[in-house]
């Protein structure tokens, strides 16, 4: 899917088909009714996190959308400094930390799919 432009088309998007998978893994989308946006942390998620109005939402598409490359960049281009990697009940993760540019970055993956991104410094 080529990436939505402007927030009218994020928002009718969303409406069209409840909920858009950002490239990080994450989704966003609405309540019943497509009254309020909700952040899910993943695809897996249920319940998602209420998003004050569809401002802060295309925000958080925007965000999550350009993280793709990131992940990428830090798993082909940085050093990986320290890897864990276990089992629970909701699935298999890694967690790895990453020096990258000068900065270091926890990465997180459930299931081989990234889910979480930050910068520590």
């Amino acid at each position: 899917m080529a990436k939505l432009k402007t927030k009218a088309q994020f928002i009718e998007y969303i409406g069209e088909n409840c909920f858009i998978v950002n490239s990080d893994g994450t989704a966003i989308g609405s309540t019943s009714g497509g009254f309020a946006p909700l952040f899910y942390k993943c695809t897996d998620d249920l319940e998602g996190t209420p998003l004050k109005d569809w401002d802060e939402a295309y925000d958080l598409y925007i965000q999550h959308s350009t993280r793709r490359n990131l992940g990428k960049d830090l798993l082909w281009y940085g050093v990986i400094l320290k890897v864990n990697n276990f089992q629970t009940e909701k699935g298999y993760y890694t967690i790895r930390l990453i020096r990258y540019e000068g900065a270091i970055y926890f990465h997180k993956m459930k299931n081989g799919r990234q889910v979480e991104i930050k910068k520590l410094n």
